[in-house]
């Protein structure tokens, strides 16, 4: 994983096969805390239900991408939810491909894990790391929760 900092602050975060990020917000300004992000994803590995607490990220995004990446915060491991789910509960039912669209522009991977979000028949829909990338941590999440069979959603 490729994650770029801001003082000890998480701007960014995705796979070493993704386009690099273009824009003046890539130079880091101040020195990364490695060893937080490392734990971090040790404590993601490891099966903690929500292992982003504590770690400061700040993905950016307008105001509604920002409401949904909170919610998504929210979805359990091993659980999913619909889009329809997510626009419904953020009180736009029309918005499901809004969603979608602040889905697609988490620039922090496992951070917001919008992998955990799904069509309303539970199908997989688009991922901005790949469809196969988000079936294999939807998978590797499942056999790993604690709450196994439950979505939320569908």
């Amino acid at each position: 994983m490729l994650i770029r900092w801001r003082s000890q602050t998480i701007l960014s975060c995705r796979f070493e096969d993704d386009p690099p990020v273009t824009g003046t917000a890539d130079a880091p300004s101040g020195p990364p805390d490695h060893g937080r992000a490392q734990a971090w994803l040790d404590r993601w590995l490891s099966d903690e239900t929500h292992p982003g607490r504590g770690v400061a990220v700040d993905p950016g995004g307008s105001a509604f991408q920002r409401r949904v990446w909170s919610l998504l915060k929210d979805i359990p491991r091993g659980e999913t939810a619909s889009y329809r789910w997510v626009a419904e509960t953020l009180g736009v039912p029309h918005g499901v491909r809004a969603v979608g669209a602040a889905c697609g522009a988490n620039p922090v991977a496992l951070w917001i894990p919008c992998h955990r979000v799904v069509g309303s028949d539970g199908s997989l829909r688009g991922y901005r790391w790949g469809l196969q990338r988000k079936a294999a941590l939807l998978a590797w999440e499942s056999q790993r929760s604690l709450r196994e069979g439950r979505t939320l959603g569908l």
